[in-house]
């Protein structure tokens, strides 16, 4: 899953020429992309990380411009390394999926990191995931629930069914099936399909 959108306020505050940016939101919100097209790519070129991060997404979208990952990854390294959040993420997720982009671990452990420092829930989550599976570093179980912990905190449910599963196999925190089963309970309530399933192989294995 990659991130399309910025709360506007986000987005205003990563943006030097607030009137002239919201021109070109202001075209988008309205699906003309030809016009925001025109209005944010002299302000990316002059190193306006809100329209460096839009032309990220049109580009990796289609939205008026004829799809391209290559453009897209170009707009949002741009707007990453100025401290854009969902840019950082998207990036890393470029890099963790190896969609369009040589897979790279360690480069999608980087970028995943920038944005959890943010706070953001899916970034902490694939921390999670890159530790557990040990993907570009070693593998650590403990760093793994600790992200977890993080993002389910934030109610991520994929987060929450990852540490139930973590304490039904006693992987990096002791074995504990009852606390299993309440992350369980919590992820399916969110449509979690294997918590789901999950809680119906406990009740089948008593």
């Amino acid at each position: 899953m990659f991130k399309s959108y910025l709360m506007v306020f986000i987005l205003f505050s990563f943006t030097a020429y607030g009137n002239v940016f919201k021109e070109g939101y202001n075209c988008a919100i309205e699906g003309n992309f030809e016009c925001a097209l025109a209005v944010w790519e002299p302000l990316a070129k002059n190193g306006d990380a809100s329209s460096q991060y839009s032309l990220g997404v049109m580009f990796q979208n289609g939205n008026g411009v004829k799809t391209s990952h290559a453009k897209a990854i170009f707009w949002y390294k741009k707007a990453a390394a100025q401290g854009v959040l969902n840019a950082q993420f998207n990036l890393g997720n470029y890099y963790y999926l190896g969609r369009y982009v040589e897979k790279n671990y360690i480069e999608a452990r980087y970028w995943f990191l920038k944005a959890a420092e943010q706070g953001d829930a899916e970034a902490e989550l694939k921390l999670g995931l890159i530790y557990v599976g040990g993907l570009g570093v070693q593998k650590d179980n403990l760093k793994a629930i600790e992200w977890y912990k993080r993002s389910a905190e934030k109610g991520n449910a994929s987060a929450i069914y990852n540490i139930g599963a973590m304490y039904e196999n006693g992987d990096g925190v002791s074995q504990n099936i009852d606390l299993a089963k309440v992350h369980y309970i919590q992820a399916c309530e969110s449509n979690i399909k294997p918590a789901c399933d999950a809680l119906k192989d406990l009740a089948l294995s008593k």
